[in-house]
This record gives structure tokens, C-alpha cells and sequence, in this order.
């Protein structure tokens, strides 16, 4: 079975409980949660709000397969590294998303060096912990926006604890078809990003995108259905809601809608 599971970015005002009810509504498997300052769970009160969330989690019949954390944390030094992997540990929680590194015009093989010496120690904390590190294909100026480049950093570590977090819209704007991701991080891949996307016209901002709901945009859902049916992968699918809605009820019911389109595909090709 694929897991579908939501990233709570936007609805960081949920409590754990309203986030149940939200989940149970939408028919997801369970949450991809954001653990970041300004939401409930966040880098100060993780150590004991994680493992309480995700017994509550559990007891609604939710998983929390996964944690995402600040977009700029990519630094295996910083304390707060030791104390989300410890809470992960503690709450059983598998996989955990990191920031991004950004690329600055110059040595590009210089920087790649540079990211894995820090993947050296992010691997050496994950194995300790048991945990596995998501490393997010994002597309713009990012060290790894893709399959290709994510291999330059991440190509010889062990893939049990150092992952590759591919994104369907991210892939369509800056990345390879997505078989041919697939294929080329399949060691590695963990965890799907869904979600997507069309191209809008603005005179002041060429390649501009806006995200849609499931199915409405350019990504090739059934494509990406088919492509992990044929190689029997079962990561989770983290469904992203960053398209427009008038409020937190209208995101819900939204992103139920997105889970049904998704659960329609998966049955299909079942």
C-alpha cells in the first residue's frame, strides 16, 4: 500500500487534536508534520510534544511517518540537530526533512564537496538515532534541485540514512521526467512530494508558476502512479496544499478532494 500523507505547513494554527480531525476528514494515512518555530510542535517543545503527538497519532489510527524542519537548517553542527533526531527517535518517527543549501555563482564542484562533508556527520547523527535524512529535490538557485544533482551530493552514502525527497513540481520545473528520476535516485528514494502546478504569464517575472489543486496542472499524475506500480515502490506520497483557498475549511475539504484523485489512480492501477 502507498501511504498518502499531509504536509501541515499550511495549517500551522491546528492544534494535534483539530489536525486529527483534519486528517480523518481528508482520509489521509497520516502527517507529514512541520516542526518549526510558529507551530504547535516546534524546535523548543519537540523533545516531549513529539512523541505525545505521535501516540495520539497512533491511537486516532494516524502515522507520522515524517518531520519537516526549517528550510535553512543544513548545518549537522547546530544543537537543535541532536535534539529533533532525538525526538524523532523517541516518537518513532522514520524520516526527517532538512533545508536546502543554496548555490552561489562560482565552484560548483567546490560546494558539492562542501555539502558532503556535512552529509558525513548528518549521516553519522541519523545512523546513531536511527533515523533517515529526506534531502528534498527543490527546484531555483539549490544544490540538489534535481535527481542528477541530488546524486552529486548524496551518491555513496547509505541510502538507509541518507535519502532523496524527489517533488513532482518541483521535477516539472527545473528536473528529468519522472521515471527517469526515479530511477536515478531509487536507492535513496523515501518519501514523493505531491503536488502541482501550472505556468502563468507575468510581464515582471518570467517562468512564473502557480500551484493548483491535484490533477488540475501539468504534473503527470497517472505517470507517476504507473512508474512506482512497475517498480513496486511504496514511499510515502506527502500531499502539499499551496494553491489558494479562502480559508482553513475550504483547504480541508481541498485537499480531501486531492486524496480522493489520488486514491482514484492508485486503485486504478492497483
Amino acid at each position: 500500500m502507498i501511504p498518502i500523507v499531509f504536509f501541515s505547513k499550511e495549517l500551522r494554527s491546528l492544534s494535534v487534536p483539530q489536525l486529527i480531525d483534519a486528517l480523518h476528514r481528508m482520509r489521509c494515512d497520516g502527517i507529514d508534520l512541520c516542526v518549526r518555530e510558529g507551530y504547535p510542535i516546534n524546535p523548543d517543545n519537540v523533545k516531549s510534544e513529539l512523541p505525545q503527538a505521535a501516540r495520539r497519532f497512533r491511537e486516532a489510527g494516524l502515522k507520522i511517518p515524517m518531520i519537516s524542519v526549517a528550510t535553512d537548517l543544513t548545518d549537522p553542527h547546530l544543537p537543535v540537530v541532536d535534539r529533533l533526531l532525538g525526538a524523532c527517535h523517541d516518537a518513532g518517527v522514520a524520516l526527517l526533512k532538512p533545508g536546502y543549501w543554496r548555490f552561489v555563482e562560482g565552484d560548483y564542484w567546490h560546494q558539492v564537496d562542501q555539502v558532503r562533508r556535512s552529509l558525513e556527520v548528518w549521516q553519522q547523527k541519523a545512523t546513531a538515532q536511527g533515523v533517515r535524512i529526506a534531502w528534498h529535490t527543490h527546484s531555483g538557485y539549490n544544490l540538489g534541485l534535481n535527481a542528477a544533482a541530488m546524486m552529486h551530493l548524496v551518491r555513496g552514502f547509505n541510502p538507509a540514512h541518507i535519502g532523496v525527497y524527489l517533488d513532482t513540481t518541483h521535477l516539472l520545473l527545473h528536473g528529468e521526467p519522472l521515471p527517469m528520476a526515479i530511477d536515478m535516485v531509487r536507492p535513496h528514494l523515501c518519501v514523493i512530494g505531491v503536488k502541482d502546478v501550472l505556468r502563468v504569464r507575468q510581464p515582471d517575472r518570467p517562468g512564473a508558476f502557480a500551484a493548483t489543486p491535484i490533477g488540475e496542472g501539468m504534473v503527470d499524475f497517472p505517470g507517476l502512479v504507473r512508474a512506482m506500480r512497475q517498480r513496486d515502490l511504496a514511499v510515502p506520497l506527502t500531499l502539499h496544499t499551496e494553491y489558494r483557498v479562502g480559508s482553513e475549511e475550504e483547504r480541508i475539504a481541498q485537499a480531501g478532494r486531492d486524496v480522493a484523485y489520488l486514491r482514484q489512480l492508485l486503485g486504478a492501477q492497483s
